[in-house]
């Protein structure tokens, strides 16, 4: 029989809403998601955060999702993705506010979960542009200097052609996350002592519904080598504003089915939190 590679599925944008929460609890009660990423700006992340406590006992990593595209502490740094990857690379960034706000969400973050984050990402995987990288391997310096989080890394598995089918974005965009930042922030992160994930995994465009899903999750699990994080975006019901709601329920709705652990046993893969296996 063919070994099991570890995996760990990851929920992002914890506190963004209610929907987003309660899946995220729903399915690391199951043992379905080993990594959740929180949002400490989110208008649902204070209230909610000493949720996740139990979890960490159910060797569930719980992670700071930095933003500076959605919801911030302070609305001063909130900018549009593409100018913010622009003005990133033109050296436009005033650093010091770029400091100061990564700084308010990790103390946003530790005064409601009452501890440090096991491991940081990005919402839209800012944590690696130019600018924000380097305040954050700054900032993680000062603060963790005796216990390392991990980072995320965005490295993509290549040009996946066998993905064809499943359009465009299954095929450009992971290697397209992956050049904005990736190799830059390995570097840091292993000057500094932080561990990565091997790759990352659960990249698409949020169109097609549950059964584009559930193909695009069968070829991630085929293609996935342990220690990869596979991210996810999954909701239940909620009467939030959020323009994913339908491919969040779609994701939860399989990541919740007797399905996944059916996939998991076909493609020999097995769960696993990132800070057990990450190098």
């Amino acid at each position: 029989m063919k070994p099991a590679r570890s995996l760990c599925i990851c929920v992002d944008d914890y506190g963004l809403h209610e929907g987003i929460n309660q899946a995220a609890i729903d399915l690391a009660q199951m043992g379905r998601v080993h990594a959740i990423s929180c949002m400490s700006g989110g208008p649902a992340w204070g209230a909610h955060a000493q949720r996740l406590a139990p979890m960490v006992a159910r060797g569930v990593d719980v992670g700071l999702h930095l933003d500076f595209t959605e919801i911030l502490p302070s609305q001063a740094q909130r900018w549009p993705l593409g100018q913010l990857i622009r003005s990133s690379y033109l050296g436009q960034l005033d650093r010091a506010a770029i400091r100061a706000e990564i700084a308010k969400q990790f103390d946003a973050f530790e005064q409601a979960f009452g501890a440090a984050p096991a491991y940081v990402d990005g919402h839209q995987h800012v944590h690696q542009l130019p600018g924000i990288r380097q305040e954050l391997l700054a900032e993680l310096a000062q603060r963790y200097a005796n216990k390392r989080p991990w980072l995320r890394s965005t490295r993509s598995r290549g040009l996946a052609w066998s993905q064809w089918r499943a359009g465009w974005p299954s095929v450009i965009k992971p290697l397209g996350i992956e050049l904005l930042g990736c190799r830059a922030l390995a570097g840091l992160a292993k000057a500094q002592g932080h561990a990565q994930n091997q790759h990352l995994l659960g990249v698409y465009d949020f169109t097609g519904g549950a059964q584009r899903y559930a193909q695009l999750l069968a070829q991630w699990l085929a293609s996935a080598e342990s220690g990869d994080v596979l991210m996810c975006h999954p909701s239940g019901a909620s009467t939030a504003s959020d323009a994913l709601l339908k491919a969040r329920q779609a994701e939860f709705g399989l990541l919740a089915s007797d399905q996944l652990p059916q996939m998991l046993s076909q493609y020999a893969v097995e769960l696993r939190a990132i800070s057990q296996t990450a190098q």
